[in-house]
């Protein structure tokens, strides 16, 4: 019926080009001898012409589009040899006014679904990530930096000596790249990372202080006040320029600065340039689609962020969830760009996916694929430029037709023939996945004869050869239902000081914590137990005690691990937070064996508002704990990495004496002004 539609709409255009200026279009046809062949595809003349009337064409404006045609080039003698037919279509084909006539009556036929000029139309993928103009990325001077954050002049380093030695002190690095530090001197830290740099700074404190090499001090070094660095991103970008930003953006950041690439640019091979030079390459689809920001890398000053034209793009208008134009790699064909628009929906028609292609020439080319014979083929189907996928939905009116849903690698909507059985269907279909449950599948069939219709449903077994015989009907669905049995591999995630921190399989039902724990190497030196924070999908945190846990397997700590349940171990703080109502706000150097009093002490006390009977002490783990003990006649120790918090005292609803007593005495005081300035006239 397609290519039947096809002839017919040939027919009526090509038609429509002929000396028919005096007649009309509906005479044109009968006396043209082509209202046979119009009548075999179950038209009549009227309906053909009725065909490009429906989109808005008139006889008149038919015959319009004919003269201009004709100025445009030469009319096309009456064909009679293939390579006479070939010069008729390019000679047509090359008319605006043509591509127009065609366009619309292929549509009323609902045969081409996508033309080129829908294209421009569609949303470019990916680019509205860069449209909320409320997110903004303003330029951080302590943000946190990781081990591998490069130092350069202007960074400020944090060197902290605790243990048998208690000192801290910041060093900014200087033009020359260098630190200074008492007793110790210079220390070139240019260049290096941080982790680097505080290896080296331990190597030059060991040579003053004997006992980092016995570990009787350790030594802390972390960044305070970060440089700024200043970049440029060029190319297709909507605000290019540069921009001083902070030195731990990385390249997605400074787009954002940019306002991000235009509908131009390219999303999948974005450049990073240092030197002169491109050391990186990024592709946005990776952070857009999957969140990965494997190659997404830190700027250095005087980076060059470039954006290129995009070299490719294509369109899928419908049909699949994520509708739009998408910009394939090289390499990437049909099926990549499929995956990209999150694949078909459910009512897409896979018997034909259409090709519009339109060439140097103007000419549309239209190329029908079976989706099955793509899927199957390990070798991509190539697009070009500006190529337009065509998805149908599933014609309601179409008779030999079933569907398959659920568990079988590829369900969706089948042809059916006579004797199509269910174990066909899903032979067509890739077959059942390993969690599909063989002993149940549900036929449903509609029973259009009855009234009202109704629907009956077969329940057949799989394994069961006389069942996989049974015999389906057009628009039958057959669904294929998980195995209620069976179960998927359950992981937990265990993060930080560990030796082996990742994803790990529970390896039985009821395995526990301790397990784990073992199976990740075991805690690290520094490791610090007690500040571990354990959390679970639908419960959140739960107080778990790893050190409890991991003295004594078995117990009640030692509990009993869950799909999805997260543990992290930090590594041991050697600082304790003073906040709040006291005279200076810091994170003070740990001191075993002390209570909270010591604490305020060493920042100078509380402030006269200070409450202090509300002190409170937030652990590690974010448990609150009391500092007094035994009806407060005593202090708990205070663990390191802990906060001690001062509130404010709550302000009374009683008479405040010294606001009354200040106001008293400003009024009496101007009274007495007044009374000595009236003595004065007086006299």
């Amino acid at each position: 019926m397609r290519s039947t539609l096809k002839n017919i709409c040939a027919l009526v255009i090509i038609l429509l080009f002929q000396n028919v200026a005096a007649q009309d279009a509906t005479q044109a046809i009968k006396d043209a001898g082509l209202d046979i062949e119009v009548s075999k595809a179950g038209l009549t003349v009227p309906d053909a012409v009725e065909k490009a009337k429906d989109v808005g064409y008139s006889d008149q404006d038919i015959l319009n589009a004919i003269e201009k045609t004709k100025n445009e080039g030469k009319a096309p003698e009456e064909a009679g040899s293939d390579s006479e037919e070939k010069k008729t279509k390019e000679s047509l084909g090359g008319s605006k006014y043509f591509r127009e006539l065609q366009n619309a009556v292929f549509e009323s036929y609902n045969i081409v679904k996508t033309p080129k000029y829908r294209l421009f139309s569609l949303p470019p993928f990916g680019y509205e990530i860069f449209n909320n103009p409320a997110v903004t990325f303003e330029p951080l001077d302590y943000a946190p930096a990781d081990p591998n954050y490069q130092i350069g002049t202007d960074d400020e380093l944090m060197v902290s000596l605790y243990g048998e030695v208690q000192y801290s002190g910041t060093y900014k690095v200087d033009r020359e790249g260098k630190i200074n530090l008492p007793e110790a001197g210079m220390v070139i830290v240019n260049g290096l990372t941080l982790i680097q740099a505080h290896k080296k700074i331990v190597e030059r404190l060991s040579q003053i202080y004997a006992g980092i090499r016995s570990k009787a001090i350790s030594v802390d070094v972390t960044t305070g006040k970060l440089k700024r660095i200043k970049i440029f991103v060029l190319g297709e970008v909507r605000q290019p320029g540069g921009f001083v930003i902070s030195s731990t953006s990385t390249a997605f950041t400074a787009l954002y600065y940019a306002a991000g690439p235009t509908n131009q640019g390219s999303l999948r091979k974005v450049q990073v340039l240092r030197n002169n030079k491109p050391i990186a390459t990024i592709d946005l689809y990776d952070l857009i689609l999957k969140g990965k920001k494997d190659s997404d890398i830190r700027l250095q000053n005087g980076d060059v962020v470039y954006v290129p034209l995009a070299p490719r793009k294509v369109a899928i208008p419908r049909g699949v969830y994520r509708p739009g134009i998408y910009e394939p790699l090289p390499g990437e064909g049909l099926k990549a760009v499929l995956a990209l628009a999150g694949g078909l929906r459910p009512d897409a028609y896979t018997e034909i996916i259409q090709i519009n292609r339109t060439g140097r020439d103007g000419l549309v080319t239209l190329i029908d694929l079976s989706y099955r014979d793509i899927m199957s083929n390990p070798a991509e189907y190539q697009l070009e430029n500006e190529d337009v996928i065509g998805i149908y939905k599933v014609p309601e009116g179409i008779d030999n037709i079933v569907t398959i849903d659920g568990f079988v690698l590829m369900p969706g909507p089948y042809e059916i023939t006579d004797n199509t059985t269910v174990g066909e269907l899903v032979d067509k279909a890739g077959g059942l996945l390993k969690i599909a449950y063989r002993p149940r599948a549900e036929v449903s069939r509609m029973l259009f004869y009855a009234r009202p219709e109704s629907t009956v449903t077969f329940i057949l077994n799989l394994d069961s050869e006389t069942d996989r015989a049974f015999p389906l009907k057009s628009r039958d669905r057959v669904i294929v239902r998980q195995d209620p049995d069976y179960q998927f591999q359950k992981r937990v995630t265990i993060d930080g000081m560990v030796y082996f921190p990742g994803y790990y399989s529970l390896a039985a039902e009821g395995e526990r914590l301790s397990s784990i724990i073992k199976r990740a190497g075991g805690l690290k030196p520094r490791a610090y137990p007690e500040g571990s924070i354990f959390s679970r999908a639908g419960e959140g945190q739960i107080d778990v005690n790893l050190a409890k846990a991991l003295n004594k397997t078995g117990n009640l700590h030692d509990i009993v691990m869950r799909d999805g349940d997260v543990l992290a171990i930090p590594e041991r703080p050697a600082t304790v937070n003073v906040s709040g109502e006291v005279r200076f706000p810091v994170n003070t150097i740990y001191e075993p064996n002390h209570g909270f009093k010591h604490y305020l002490e060493k920042v100078g006390g509380t402030t006269e508002d200070a409450d202090r009977k509300r002190i409170t002490v937030r652990l590690p783990n974010g448990r609150n704990m009391n500092p007094k003990t035994f009806f407060g006649l005593f202090q708990r120790n205070i663990p390191p990495g802990a906060s001690i918090i001062v509130p404010k005292k709550k302000e009374s609803a009683g008479v405040k004496w010294s606001e009354v007593i200040q106001s008293t005495t400003a009024i009496l005081t101007t009274a007495v002004v007044i009374v000595v300035g009236i003595n004065q006239l007086q006299q």
